[in-house]
């Protein structure tokens, strides 16, 4: 129980009150309430987020942080699982003549290349997937998603 002082009432341990006076019990009767919907708000926020579909995987990079070597901007971005459907979309923002790949990262095998801007979805796939702009110019970005 609370902090009781010889020849004094027992006092609550959340409150200056008296446990035994009204304010006291009251006043804790409160705080346990509030206390229950607490928890109950949180049990159910973790069901809902339970049940929310995942977010969408997603990874960029782009040359204005690039690394340049011998005058060329390259970058990679993270990787990025296939969605359920096996499918990955790739979006470059680049140069005319600026390449871009996106390969299988436990294969090394390349699943699409191009050159310029674009916007492509990719079938077929089931494994973890990286994107590099070997030769960009400044500003230009790729990115991957398992929209």
């Amino acid at each position: 129980m609370g902090l009781q002082i010889k020849g004094s009432l027992p006092y609550s341990s959340l409150g200056h009150f008296p446990l035994n006076t009204r304010k006291g019990i009251m006043k804790q009767s409160r705080r346990a309430v509030v206390a229950g919907v607490i928890v109950a708000a949180t049990a159910t926020l973790g069901v809902v987020a339970a049940e929310s579909p995942a977010m969408a995987a997603y990874a960029s990079c782009h040359t204005s942080n690039a690394v340049i070597t011998i005058k060329k901007r390259t970058c990679s971005t993270a990787s990025v699982h296939a969605n359920a459907a096996h499918d990955i979309r790739v979006v470059i923002y680049a140069c005319k003549n600026s390449p871009w790949w996106v390969w299988d990262i436990n294969t090394g095998r390349s699943v699409a290349h191009g050159a310029g801007s674009g916007n492509k979805v990719i079938h077929g796939l089931y494994g973890y997937y990286k994107a590099k702009l070997t030769d960009g110019c400044k500003g230009d970005l790729i990115a991957l998603q398992d929209y």
